[in-house]
């Protein structure tokens, strides 16, 4: 018997994808270097629907051709290792997808050497965790197009399905795309993920809510465009009762360090790279760096403000949080974008980003209403905030963002991905811009030249000559 789509990795989420795919009658032949683990988990499937093999050249000499083998393994040298064993069973037309969190230059570059000897290699953007593996992820994938229609047809039997019924599984566009809009979801994510951090801790420390009080306010901010999988999943984790001490929460025992694998600190360094404003995404990546700084707890419990000492209507503060939270998502979601068009210029992409929202609508870890909202909108040709009803709208709920970040100060609440989202706010609405000092300065000590408003060239002038004629130089 031949087999449909071949597995390496039996994992988490390698199993439960396989689980998902043989539940859409796909036959799966699978290898993983824990054999016995591998053929527990899937004791109660017969042979037809799956293979458990001892080695890689097992895996391909069992699979139809051309052969299509998914990926799901950690990024980094076991995707190479793998790879390089891979090649020596291969011919030219067989198919690889890389479905881990892999690096975008590193797609590029081994598609680049597969191709070499006839093999099509696809990046995969690969959302949803391990529940959304087994039943519905999102699934972002780029290279040859060609072998992805091939493989597409059985990935979108496995993949979420939007409330229409569309698969969420698409082509993003040439060698590396995938990859890279799964790291900007990962930004984005992180940048959610904080947002609702911060919240949940004025709630907490400031108003002195307890964990279902805070997660009702969650609750009510989540219906319409708010609705969303993370605001859902806060409230359930916020009541969640613990297995070992059940009259207590399990939140309230867990440790603030936050981890992570990588992909915000790749995306920040290619917000960088590409010069894309995304002050909201790299904030909440250093946050997780800060979390994990030993001294800081040194100066915990200092704060002298508490809600005791000032008063605040709290139906009227959850009512202007949720205008913020619409705007905040906005101007997230607007940074997310940049990178994804800043990246479409520099590596040559096609990126269709409203392509892109249809795939997250469902099964990813941004799934919510917002995502059908701003699907409305052409955000190819325009940015979120240029469209002029979300322009009109954006500039009523700035004044519930003010008042909470003014709240939010005034109690001494740790917000830093709320105030920096707002400074980016005001970094697009500031009429007088201050940074032309800069530019002077620059240039007085280091001849960096500068524009001018009212002509076009580099100048240079004779800043700090104490004698002599001050005249404007046009470098270029």
């Amino acid at each position: 018997m031949r087999y449909d789509i071949g597995i390496i990795g039996l994992g988490v989420m390698g199993s439960n994808f396989a689980k998902n795919l043989i539940n859409c009658n796909v036959s799966i032949s699978a290898f993983d270097v824990d054999v016995m683990k591998a053929e527990t988990a899937f004791k109660d499937y017969n042979s037809d629907q799956i293979r458990i093999n001892e080695s890689v050249q097992e895996l391909c000499e069992s699979l139809k051709k051309p052969r299509k083998i998914l990926l799901i393994i950690p990024a980094g040298k076991i995707v190479d290792d793998v790879l390089g064993d891979l090649r020596k069973y291969l011919s030219a037309k067989d198919i690889i997808v890389d479905m881990g969190n892999s690096s975008h230059l590193d797609t590029i570059a081994r598609e680049e050497k597969l191709s070499n000897q006839g093999l099509r290699y696809l990046g995969c953007g690969f959302s949803g965790g391990e529940l959304g593996a087994l039943n519905g992820p999102s699934l972002m994938l780029s290279g040859d197009y060609d072998a992805y229609e091939k493989i597409s047809a059985y990935l979108k039997k496995a993949a979420a399905k939007d409330k229409f019924g569309n698969p969420c599984i698409g082509y993003i566009g040439k060698s590396g795309a995938g990859h890279f809009v799964k790291l900007v979801h990962n930004g984005i994510e992180y940048a959610e993920l904080q947002l609702i951090s911060e919240i949940y801790g004025f709630l907490k420390n400031k108003l002195n809510m307890n964990n279902v009080e805070v997660s009702e306010v969650f609750k009510k901010v989540s219906k319409g465009i708010l609705e969303s999988y993370l605001l859902r999943l806060a409230s359930i984790i916020l009541e969640f009762k613990d297995p070992e001490f059940p009259e207590n929460f399990l939140l309230n025992r867990i440790k603030g360090e936050v981890q992570q694998k990588g992909t915000g600190f790749m995306i920040s360094l290619e917000s960088i790279r590409l010069k894309a404003v995304a002050p909201s995404i790299i904030t909440s990546v250093l946050v997780r760096f800060m979390s994990n700084e030993g001294n800081v707890s040194r100066y915990r419990n200092q704060s002298e403000v508490n809600a005791n000492e000032k008063m605040l209507n709290e139906s009227e503060f959850v009512e202007k949080l949720r205008i913020c939270l619409v705007m905040l998502k906005h101007l997230i979601y607007q940074q997310g974008f940049d990178l994804i068009k800043k990246s479409n210029e520099h590596y040559n992409w096609n990126i269709s980003i409203n392509n892109l929202i249809n795939v997250w609508k469902k099964g990813s870890i941004l799934e919510s209403e917002f995502l059908y909202e701003i699907d409305k909108y052409d955000l190819d040709k325009n940015n979120i905030l240029d469209n002029e009803n979300v322009s009109s709208r954006i500039r009523e709920m700035s004044l519930a963002l003010k008042e909470v970040v003014k709240t939010l100060t005034e109690h001494e609440a740790y917000c830093p991905l709320i105030s920096t989202t707002y400074q980016y706010w005001l970094s697009m609405t500031d009429e007088n811009n201050s940074l032309n000092i800069i530019q002077g300065m620059r240039d007085a000590f280091g001849s960096h030249t500068f524009e001018l408003e009212d002509r076009e060239g580099a100048y240079h002038t004779n800043w700090l000559e104490s004698e002599g004629e001050k005249v404007l130089i046009k470098i270029k």
